[in-house]
């Protein structure tokens, strides 16, 4: 059989909960459950992933380095797995600067993802503490994927227009 070309997966999501507190898999219980490598392994058998890229889960806001030293871990045994887009609280603003710091020691970390999508504001993104909280991430050299429902489509259009250094990502729209 002929494998397709070799193709990178750019939005993996990988969790065990009882490593990291996953709060919204609660009444959950198909995906309640660990997803490891091995459980990606077997779902794209077929596709001939050769590289893959993790996306943060929604781990607890105090375990979000922790996400992020554990998928560094995996990524020494699952040697697909070459970059991390880590959870961030970009809504800091420049109080955001530490955390940012803290990701740039974590050499698989490529890019940060802030969930927008449960947002109730629908300006939320256009906040001016959110607005240089993104702006910050071209120091560092960070993407951003943004997570969002078609209502929030044209204020995160704003968004992008008024950072223009940053790369966005967008995630399952």
């Amino acid at each position: 059989m002929n494998l397709p070309e070799t193709i990178v997966d750019s939005h993996v999501h990988l969790w065990n909960p009882a490593e990291l507190r996953l709060a919204w898999l609660d009444g959950l219980p198909t995906l309640n459950r660990a997803f490891l490598p091995e459980d990606f392994a077997q779902a794209s058998a077929s596709a001939n992933v050769g590289k893959m890229i993790f996306v943060e889960c929604g781990v607890e806001p105090s375990q979000t380095l922790a996400e992020v030293d554990w998928v560094s871990a995996l990524a020494k045994t699952e040697t697909r797995l070459r970059g991390i887009v880590a959870q961030a609280p970009l809504e800091l603003g420049a109080d955001v600067r530490e955390h940012l710091e803290q990701l740039t020691r974590r050499p698989l970390v490529k890019g940060v993802r802030r969930i927008l999508q449960g947002e109730r504001d629908a300006e939320f993104c256009l906040r001016p503490e959110f607005i240089a909280g993104v702006k910050m991430l071209a120091e560092f050299d960070f993407t951003f994927d943004l997570c969002i429902h078609h209502e929030q489509l044209s204020t995160v259009t704003e968004l992008v227009r008024r950072v223009p250094n940053v790369q966005f990502v967008l995630d399952h729209f």
